[in-house]
């Protein structure tokens, strides 16, 4: 009976030996080899809401101008203009909007101590943006002012000085620290990294170049300059240069000049740049008729130091088909144009 029960406690010590043996090698192979395991950390993304006031909005939120000047005549007063401008709200961050409003007053960057456009109260502009849901926002607004030195500024003079602000945006926040480990049969811990590839080189627009006098000959529109002045306004420190001409409508509809979606840039000597602007002067606030001709003129705003001694100029410009607001009005670049065109021209 004693060695019956000797044999049954003989076994069962070497069945409980066999369980912690297999045991053992169960945990090794699982821990530390045999199979391969991945492990990824990743930070849950979550939605941030932001509210908006004066002191963060242009964090956010990015306004740029354009503005179409006409010449008017009147019985009473005699020849003035009016200037129209357009201030257009567009977001720098990918979010959601939500009852998004900026108000406050558009200004021109200039002396307001002694610019006459406010010393006669012509300037600051009240004006209010209600942003739709992506964030986009444009809003028109109109001066009036006689003959005299009231020029002196261009588009990017322009600013928007915001003194109240509502609503907020929801931003999201992404994974700031995703890694992923590969254990390997030997144990050794692989981190994977991401190479993000760089810009590529941003290619020159090919430009259709004809001589100053030509005819520009499009199937809506006939352009053709031939006339020049330096300066148009001149003071210390504001030097227009102008090209003049003229534009026929071959339209069957009106061309609108505060919707002519154009970009023109000004290269003197080969050295300095200098971004314009195309004006039409039309006969009517309707525009130009079709088969009408309006005198047009491209500008550009250049230091004296420089407009008083260049010899050379560069002109560039385009604009789009049926010189149509699109998507991206106003336009910031050549590639937003459907036909651009150069031309040379000695000033001296």
């Amino acid at each position: 009976m004693k060695i019956s029960m000797l044999r049954g406690y003989c076994n069962i010590k070497k069945l409980i030996a066999i369980l912690l043996v297999i045991a053992i090698e169960i945990t090794c192979f699982t821990g530390c080899g045999g199979a391969k395991t991945s492990e990824a950390s990743n930070t849950t993304e979550k939605d941030t809401k932001i509210y908006i006031t004066p002191e963060n909005y242009d964090e956010y939120f990015n306004i740029k101008f354009t503005y179409n000047l006409q010449q008017h005549e009147s019985a009473s007063s005699g020849t003035y203009f009016s200037v129209k401008v357009t201030a257009t709200c567009r977001p720098t961050v990918t979010a959601s909007f939500y009852h998004v409003e900026l108000a406050g007053k558009i200004q021109i960057d200039v002396d307001q101590k002694t610019h006459l456009l406010y010393t006669e109260n012509k300037l600051p502009l009240d004006v209010k943006f209600i942003l739709d849901g992506t964030g986009y926002g444009e809003e028109q607004v109109v001066f009036q002012h006689g003959t005299g030195s009231y020029g002196g500024y261009m588009p990017d003079d322009f600013y928007f000085e915001c003194t109240s602000a509502s609503g907020y945006i929801t931003t999201q926040e992404q994974p700031s620290d995703i890694k992923t480990t590969t254990a390997i049969e030997t144990t050794t811990a692989i981190e994977t990294t991401t190479t993000i590839p760089t810009e590529t080189t941003k290619l020159e627009p090919e430009f259709q170049t004809f001589k100053y006098g030509e005819t520009i000959y499009l199937d809506f529109a006939e352009i053709k300059l031939d006339g020049t002045g330096y300066p148009l306004t001149a003071g210390k420190e504001v030097y227009w240069a102008y090209l003049a001409g003229t534009i026929k409508n071959l339209s069957t509809t009106y061309i609108n000049p505060s919707e002519f979606n154009s970009y023109v840039v000004m290269i003197c000597d080969d050295k300095y740049t200098y971004i314009g602007t195309i004006d039409i002067l039309a006969s009517s606030d309707d525009g130009v008729a079709p088969q009408e001709t309006a005198d047009i003129f491209i500008t550009a705003y250049i230091p004296a130091d420089i407009g008083e001694s260049f010899s050379t100029v560069k002109v560039r410009f385009g604009f789009t088909e049926n010189f149509k607001s699109s998507s991206t009005s106003p336009i910031t670049d050549f590639e937003e144009c459907d036909y651009i065109y150069e031309f040379d021209k000695n000033i001296r």
